[in-house]
């Protein structure tokens, strides 16, 4: 068995809240004390289980958190692209739509994204980041072709990364690594503004 696959999955109403307050236990320890604490027996305190009940759905410490960046990844995966329903009409909605989904997302638990980021971006874990760059490609790659010919940048083909690229970094300098007080609505026109222009340049 993999080394971060579960033992197994929740079936119940009640093993299922088990499982989530694992994962709740074991984003607060990383929030408040770093990754060296996150320790089964850690875990398994702070959510209030026993130690058994820990191991039968996880193998290990890698495990969970495994499964927790999964989780954030999956509701920061799943806001991106439920922006787009119903599909936009015009280059400008479409847009608009995608930035404010990926700076909600960033809104969900920046303090999780930070400790994610900051412990297990570059790990075997790898984190959110990938996953919300991802939805924002795969978004621009899924616009209506009358949407697609509003877009007149030399490069096309690279567009979905350079569009998930600047909405990424603009909502990460504004909600989660801010060096100093930033206006994040200010800064996300601003993502909306530079995509645009970006999409738009001849």
């Amino acid at each position: 068995m993999h080394g971060t696959a579960p033992r197994k999955l929740p079936r119940q109403a009640r093993s299922q809240a088990m499982v989530e307050a694992m994962l709740d236990a074991t984003a607060r320890i990383l929030i408040r004390d770093g990754r060296e604490a996150a320790t089964t027996n850690a875990i398994a305190l702070e959510a209030g289980v026993s130690i058994g009940s820990l191991y039968q759905y996880f193998p290990n410490r890698d495990a969970i958190i495994a499964a927790l960046v999964h989780r954030h990844g999956h509701r920061i995966h799943a806001l991106v692209t439920d922006a787009m329903r119903p599909p936009p009409a015009t280059l400008d909605d479409a847009i608009t739509r995608i930035v404010h989904a990926v700076f909600a997302a960033h809104r969900l638990d920046p303090a999780l994204h930070d400790a994610l980021d900051h412990d297990f971006g570059h790990g075997a874990h790898g984190h959110h980041h990938p996953t919300t760059k991802q939805a924002v490609a795969e978004q621009m790659g899924l616009l209506p072709e009358t949407v697609k010919a509003e877009i007149s940048c030399v490069d096309a083909d690279h567009a979905p990364l350079v569009v998930a690229e600047i909405m990424h970094s603009l909502a990460h300098a504004a909600l989660v690594h801010p060096r100093e007080p930033r206006d994040a609505a200010a800064l996300e026109r601003q993502a909306v503004s530079a995509v645009l222009a970006y999409l738009r340049a001849v």
